[in-house]
């Protein structure tokens, strides 16, 4: 919960994160990683390093969701990771 109502998986390695109540604004900050077969690297965008890694888009970002992209360098393809972590901080 903490103020996450929701995430949908909408394609393959896109996740829509809808929050319970909506942020002051859109300036938060969202932060994690993505792991598969126990490789992990730190998430940012945008992705340019590691083989795995979890990304957030700024212009899918709004007060009421969040659009989380999980990247496979190695595959050069989007992927469904085995565990995405994240947080979010905000006013």
């Amino acid at each position: 919960s903490y103020n996450i109502s929701s995430i949908t998986r909408s394609a393959t390695g896109t996740y829509l994160v809808t929050f319970t109540n909506a942020m002051s604004d859109d300036n938060y900050v969202p932060i994690g990683s993505a792991s598969v077969q126990g490789s992990t690297v730190t998430a940012g965008t945008p992705v340019t390093f590691g083989d795995k890694a979890a990304a957030y888009s700024s212009s899918k970002r709004t007060t009421t969701q969040l659009t989380v992209f999980t990247y496979s360098a190695g595959a050069s393809a989007w992927t469904d990771p085995s565990q995405v972590s994240f947080a979010i901080f905000g006013n």
